[in-house]
């Protein structure tokens, strides 16, 4: 795997199973056997190495908004917050594109739920 976090849903499309429990994701090949184990840290499940090398020449640079869209559609404050405190590497936040964006598919997703009173 090429990236410290794991998408649930890429793992899923490519056949594999998931299970999570006890602070980690187990994840198992079509014939159900063992072929990864990754630990929550932090809140998040990642893919931890023995050494602090980067894979890439450089962090990339994101706006607020694609921020945004690679986290899963989360809370832009969040995402500030994650990527400040270095919560999640290999991105950075440009200073220059802090805009806050709406979102269509967040809209879609909650235009079905009833107001609150």
């Amino acid at each position: 795997m090429h990236t410290s976090l794991i998408s649930v849903p890429k793992i899923d499309d490519a056949g594999y199973t998931t299970f999570f429990g006890n602070g980690e994701c187990r994840i198992y090949n079509h014939s159900g056997t063992l072929i990864g184990v990754i630990p929550k840290i932090n809140g998040l499940y990642r893919i931890t190495t023995d050494s602090d090398t980067s894979y890439s020449a450089s962090e990339r640079v994101i706006s607020l908004h694609e921020g945004h869209l690679h986290l899963a559609h989360i809370n832009h404050e969040y995402v500030k917050v994650l990527l400040s405190d270095k919560g999640i590497t290999g991105f950075r936040l440009d200073p220059n594109r802090m805009e806050k964006e709406e979102c269509p598919d967040c809209l879609k997703a909650t235009s079905g739920k009833i107001p609150c009173l």
